[in-house]
């Protein structure tokens, strides 16, 4: 048994506790970057968070970003009406083949007029060439992407507008199917067929039934779409990948061109995906105030956010300690579980050394010879 050598016992709880004290105090290394969004520098602020400890911090600029939509087709549309007012059905059917005039690609980008129009046209095409038949499929998708055709169906013939008000008609008097959608992760605004229907999932829409294109945004993934035919109850879950380097700094540029929240817990977890951090300190101006907010992804949340009058260094000090007092491991002189173990050791060490060192009772043990002692006397 180990208390019948105390000697080893002594070495044992000694190397021991050495140890659990060393992998204790050796804390991982943290990497937090400093990200200044707009025209807020972040070069003093990273300095003064070196300054603080606590991780290996580096420093960053965000500038919000408002891209233009895409420009309609608006010359091959022109020109796509002029060669079916011309009745030169032939190349109206040719010029449909060009990708500027795919209808899918078109509605992709939002552009819901445009692609009305040149879905109407492409039906005047069909229908002067004697294919009636298609012209009703392409008047039908019309209705069921619930696009308003009016004005362009006033520059066609009598016959194509009766043909499109018998479309318009069946789509109107057909159920909608109820669609409960979901997504993985849930919070995606949902698009579908380029119009905004649900800011957040889950949520339920009722399109007309027909070939539908559902697309699902998430800040920090990459966008999905799915073209799927709607046409009977049901449930649709959607995962999403999460986004790359790329796509995460230009949905943050979006967001913030979008006057999104930067301090919201999407915005800062997309942050330390795009910079490779594990903690994101991010400093903006509002109103007149300067903001921070601290987010540390091994705790999965904002773990303090600020706004004062003040520079923004202090309001990032402010934010910086709390994160301290939070996510930071306890100094070892200060930790209890230290001294309790402490403590215990030299308990363990204390009996081992009195086992050690304690008088032992020595016993003797003594024979004596067998002797007879006779009662008679000589």
């Amino acid at each position: 048994m180990m208390l019948s050598n105390p000697r080893s016992l002594i070495l044992v709880v000694g190397v021991s506790w050495l140890v659990a004290s060393t992998v204790y105090a050796q804390d991982e290394e943290i990497t937090g970057v400093v990200v200044g969004l707009g025209e807020v520098d972040s070069g003093p602020t990273t300095e003064r968070a070196r300054e603080h400890g606590g991780a290996r911090w580096s420093s960053a600029q965000l500038h919000a970003a408002t891209p233009e939509p895409p420009p309609p087709p608006l010359e091959a549309l022109d020109g796509l009406e002029r060669a079916y007012l011309e009745a030169d059905f032939l190349r109206c059917l040719t010029l449909l083949q060009s990708p500027a005039l795919d209808a899918d690609r078109v509605l992709d980008t939002g552009q819901r007029a445009a692609t009305g129009r040149l879905l109407v046209l492409s039906a005047a095409c069909a229908h002067g060439a004697g294919d009636v038949g298609l012209a009703r499929i392409l008047l039908e998708r019309v209705y069921v992407l619930e696009l308003n055709p009016e004005a362009a169906l006033r520059r066609t013939t009598p016959e194509l507008q009766t043909i499109a008000e018998e479309e318009r008609a069946a789509i109107l008097g057909s159920p909608r199917p109820r669609v409960q959608l979901r997504s993985r992760p849930s919070g995606a605004r949902v698009i579908v067929d380029g119009r905004l229907v649900c800011p957040t999932t889950p949520c339920s829409i009722e399109p007309p039934a027909g070939d539908h294109a559902i697309r699902l945004e998430h800040l920090g993934y990459a966008p999905r779409t799915e073209r799927r035919v709607l046409d009977q109850p049901e449930e649709l879950t959607l995962a999403l990948d999460e986004a790359s380097e790329a796509v995460g700094r230009d949905q943050l540029a979006r967001a913030l061109g979008d006057g999104a929240d930067p301090g919201t817990a999407d915005f800062m977890r997309t942050a330390a995906l795009v910079y490779g951090a594990r903690v994101v300190l991010l400093l903006w101006r509002g109103e007149g105030r300067s903001r921070a907010a601290i987010y540390d992804r091994a705790l999965g949340r904002v773990v303090a956010r600020t706004q004062l009058r003040g520079s923004a260094e202090v309001a990032a000090a402010a934010v910086l300690r709390e994160w301290q007092g939070v996510a930071l491991p306890t100094p070892l002189v200060r930790n209890p579980w230290f001294w309790a173990g402490t403590l215990g050791a030299a308990a363990l060490v204390g009996v081992a050394t009195w086992l050690a060192v304690r008088p032992r009772n020595e016993q003797h043990n003594l024979s004596f010879p067998h002797v007879e002692i006779s009662d008679q006397v000589n």
